[in-house]
């Protein structure tokens, strides 16, 4: 199975670790082609994210939480429980804590896989 990653702070290794094909969403051939703008004032990026995840019957497209956007964007592509998707929640810091719940992301992200 092919996992598009929407952030290099995924954990490609652990990807890979699981014998799936870790790939960057923004090198996938068909990212973004004609994709129209839904709204003025929504993130081209995650916009072309939840379009393509909802395209993706035999992929997994895991998104994070880096943003509003992305996250909203995670609800919206999994709103029809079509596409296969993760939200990863990524801390924005580097604190104790902060390390304990990414470690946590990473063991719930390999139960996911």
């Amino acid at each position: 199975m092919r996992v598009f990653l929407t952030s290099p702070w995924i954990p490609a290794e652990w990807i890979r670790a699981h014998g799936l094909t870790p790939r960057g969403i923004w090198c996938a051939e068909n990212f973004g082609r004609n994709t129209p703008s839904l709204s003025a004032g929504v993130c081209a990026f995650a916009e072309r994210t939840v379009r393509f995840a909802e395209t993706q019957t035999d992929a997994t497209v895991i998104f994070t939480t880096a943003c509003d956007q992305m996250r909203r964007g995670f609800d919206a592509a999994t709103f029809h429980g079509k596409s296969r998707a993760f939200l990863f929640n990524l801390p924005a810091t580097q604190t104790p804590a902060a390390k304990r719940i990414y470690r946590a992301e990473v063991e719930r992200l390999g139960q996911f896989l």
